[in-house]
């Protein structure tokens, strides 16, 4: 029997593949009514060729977060199997959700301008993963600013010590 955790899980997925699935569809009907019958712009090549990784992004998240279902025989009910991974964690999925949006935001801007210059816009994707790799390895070669070796201070007092010395004080001062 699957967890409350699970069931929710396995409908979120749901949900956000639906949605994935949808938006997909009908940018890409667009785009590919406005090339076929408008001619605008008149290479269908980049854009066949730039959705590729929105298309194999969207089928990583489908194979991945779809939530599979097992049907019992005599029951007839459905019985949830596995959930499907949690896709709105940060992390990769999050990339794959990036490079689609980025992906989608192009296609309607080649439409509204009509030329395939603005697949330029693409070199985003590989321009953040240079610096996502650069930041990595300063952080593992651990570039730290230098700083100049500090003299070692005298060890804390406990508030115990500070007022046994300040009493010491106090008797000291009253004797002379």
């Amino acid at each position: 029997m699957a967890s409350q955790s699970m069931k929710k899980l396995a409908a979120a997925n749901t949900e956000i593949l639906k949605q994935i699935h949808l938006l997909a569809v009908i940018i890409n009907l667009i785009v590919i009514m406005v090339l076929l019958v408008f001619n605008r712009p008149k290479s269908l090549i980049p854009y066949s060729l730039f959705s590729c990784p929105a298309f194999f992004c969207q089928f990583i998240i489908e194979q991945s977060a779809r939530p599979v279902y097992d049907v019992d025989r005599m029951s007839g009910q459905r019985k949830l199997l596995k959930a499907g991974e949690d896709v709105k964690h940060e992390g990769l999925y999050e990339y794959m959700f990036d490079t689609m949006y980025i992906t989608w935001i192009i296609d309607i801007l080649m439409i509204v301008l009509g030329t395939n210059k603005v697949w330029w816009l693409y070199s985003i994707i590989p321009g953040f993963a240079i610096f996502k790799v650069v930041g990595l390895v300063k952080g593992l070669k651990g570039n730290k600013p230098e700083t100049k070796p500090e003299e070692p201070e005298a060890p804390q007092k406990s508030k115990r010590q500070a007022k046994r010395e300040a009493n010491k004080n106090k008797v000291v001062r009253n004797v002379r």
